[in-house]
């Protein structure tokens, strides 16, 4: 294995979550099904998920011309947060 044709590559990725919102008013004077305001303070959660996760990658050029690689690589992926997990708390 020639090792001119390999090409190997790693990295780590920082994930953080915080959520938050401005204060907000809802109705009040001028709208009809809604004539008593509400208002909701601003909060923000404390930071949720957070840590490093690693990657690793490597292709090989198998007939040293540029056209044809075989490549592999590996990592973690995060499944994403939504408005359905943690952070729906934060408005009662």
């Amino acid at each position: 294995m020639d090792r001119d044709r390999l090409t190997l590559q790693g990295g780590l990725r920082y994930d953080y979550l915080k959520s938050s919102y401005p204060d907000s008013r809802v109705g009040g004077p001028g709208y009809p099904f809604a004539p008593q305001e509400l208002f909701y303070p601003a909060r923000s959660t404390p930071g949720m998920v957070e840590g490093l996760t690693p990657r690793v990658g490597a292709a090989y050029d198998v007939f040293g011309n540029g056209k044809t690689a075989v490549k592999f690589n590996l990592g973690k992926y995060m499944e994403a947060i939504t408005a359905s997990n943690n952070d729906l708390d934060m408005n009662r």
